[in-house]
């Protein structure tokens, strides 16, 4: 059965005149439940259940009622009630709720982190994933990266038995690595880059990196006495995503250079052919005004202008026709 609690908020809003009061009383179900009160003016009082109430029935019966003493009615500004729903699993495991929330006071998380880090499961805490076993719900993933946290990392993270992502990147950490984090038996990926750890880094950390049972990144610690190469990780990925793209590129602009020069070569013969079909020796031959007309479609485009005069668009056939002595035609 679901329980319930009610808040009830009072604020006196006018000012009373000295002969003026305003004081109720309050009944749950017919039984006292509070009062005389008498708000005092623009100051909230709030009055709630100190103990938790179930329904019996249909109905729950909450009556405010004048005091025999008040010359005013009473009031009632705001009221809340909520009520109490069983969690839909159990709570988070009791070591990671305390880990979690050393780590938040450590670092003075700023994200809304209130309730229990797990569930309910649509309402865990930013940055966190867990798994939901049958009995209780486990931490298994922690993000703070870029969360402007300083100092050292936390030993509450050594409570986080079941952790197998830890996101650490881009913040302002310093120290040395602690020894505990190469302990924790699931951990997959530990990314600590772009902080400022110094001194070195532990060695099973290293070896488990080297087994390939963890992804361990380390690069941009300006002061840490890395064992983990960087360029090396680096160099393989620009082998794919460069060398192989330039490589491609390559060949595809010797395929097009290719292909031009054929065509080049493969129309040569054409434009030759077709600058020795223009002749440019004088026919000698005289024409008509009137044959001009229907030759030029009347004058209609004029494609160039020479020592001899204008040069008009001859119909029918692509060839360049100058025309004199003939006038020209008006404007």
């Amino acid at each position: 059965m679901h329980s319930n609690h009610i808040y009830m908020h009072f604020a006196e809003i006018e000012k009373l005149q000295a002969n003026e009061s305003r004081q109720f009383n309050i009944t749950f179900n017919g039984e006292p439940f509070y009062g005389p009160s008498s708000p005092g003016y623009m100051s909230a009082t709030t009055i709630y259940s100190r103990e938790a109430w179930s329904p019996t029935g249909q109905y729950i019966n909450f009556s405010i009622f004048k005091d025999e003493n008040s010359t005013l009615p009473p009031i009632l500004n705001a009221y809340e009630i909520y009520m109490v729903k069983p969690a839909p699993q159990s709570a988070t495991n009791h070591d990671d709720i305390d880990a979690i929330t050393n780590i938040q006071s450590t670092y003075k998380i700023t994200r809304i982190w209130q309730g229990d880090p797990c569930a309910p499961q649509n309402y865990s805490w930013e940055g966190l994933k867990c798994s939901y076993p049958e009995d209780f719900p486990r931490t298994i993933s922690l993000d703070l990266s870029s969360s402007g946290i300083t100092g050292e990392i936390s030993l509450s993270i050594s409570n986080l038995t079941m952790i197998k992502t830890l996101e650490l990147s881009n913040n302002n950490l310093r120290g040395s690595i602690p020894e505990f984090l190469s302990q924790l038996p699931e951990l997959e990926v530990l990314n600590l880059e772009k902080n400022n750890f110094t001194g070195l880094v532990p060695s099973r950390l290293i070896e488990r990196r080297n087994s390939g049972s963890l992804l361990l990144s380390l690069c941009e610690n300006p002061y840490l006495s890395i064992q983990v190469s960087c360029k090396k990780q680096k160099k393989k990925h620009n082998v794919v995503l460069v060398v192989v793209p330039i490589l491609v590129i390559f060949i595809l602009l010797l395929t097009i250079g290719a292909v031009l020069l054929g065509l080049k070569v493969k129309r040569k013969p054409e434009i030759q052919n077709s600058i020795q079909s223009w002749s440019l020796e004088s026919e000698d031959r005289r024409f008509t005004y009137s044959e001009l007309l229907k030759i030029t479609n009347n004058f209609a485009s004029i494609i160039g202008r020479g020592g001899f005069g204008r040069v008009y668009h001859r119909k029918r056939r692509l060839q360049r026709c100058i025309v004199p002595p003939v006038p020209c035609p008006p404007h």
